[in-house]
Parts: C-alpha cells; structure tokens; sequence
C-alpha cells in the first residue's frame, strides 16, 4: 500500500501526462484532442521512454507523432543507454553460452 501512495503522491506532484478536469460529479473530463495525445504519448512508451521524459518530451512532439529536433539530445542519450545495455546482454549471454556448453561437454 505504501508504495502506491508514493506513486500517486510522485504522479500528483509531476502533473499528468494527459490534461483533464473533473466535473460536478467527480468524472474526468478530457479535450477533444485527448485520443491524439495519447496516441502520442504510447508511442513514446512504447519506444522506451519512461513517463518523466515523455512529460518533458510531449510538448516537442508534433500532432503527425514526429518529434521536433528540441527531442534529440534526449532520445540520442536513450538510444544510448539501449545500445549500452544490449551490449552488456550480449557479454553476459556469452558467458552464460560458454558455461551451458562446458557443461554439455561433461555430460557427453
């Protein structure tokens, strides 16, 4: 439970990804523009941007879904970090592949 409330308390302070009000009767109400600006922001998630940046990031992102040259410092270090960790993947699945066949080698 407490590890929600963090979450929520983090979220409430950082503001929404998506924009909306509340109306008379506590639902959320979002501009017409909403569904556009989600599509947006899924894109974003789904190239492995972690909400933190995509709140820095969206107002650089034009309503096509391509990013405004503002966005690539930020995607180029992310592009980096992936590239970084996918060669630490690589090493480590190595040395796993060599361990795997010394001990199929003992087997036979």
């Amino acid at each position: 439970m407490r590890s929600g409330w963090a979450r929520r308390d983090r979220t409430a302070r950082a503001g929404p990804l998506l924009a909306s009000h509340r109306l008379a009767g506590g639902h959320r109400r979002y501009d017409a523009d909403a569904p556009a600006v989600v599509r947006r922001i899924r894109a974003l998630l789904d190239a492995g941007l972690p909400t933190r940046t995509i709140r820095d990031l969206l107002p650089c992102v034009r309503q096509d879904g391509t990013v405004a040259l503002c966005t690539l410092d930020t995607l180029e270090q992310h592009l980096q970090g992936l590239d970084d960790r996918i060669s630490a993947l690589r090493e480590t699945r190595s040395s796993l592949s060599v361990l795997v066949t010394a001990a199929r080698a003992e087997e036979a």
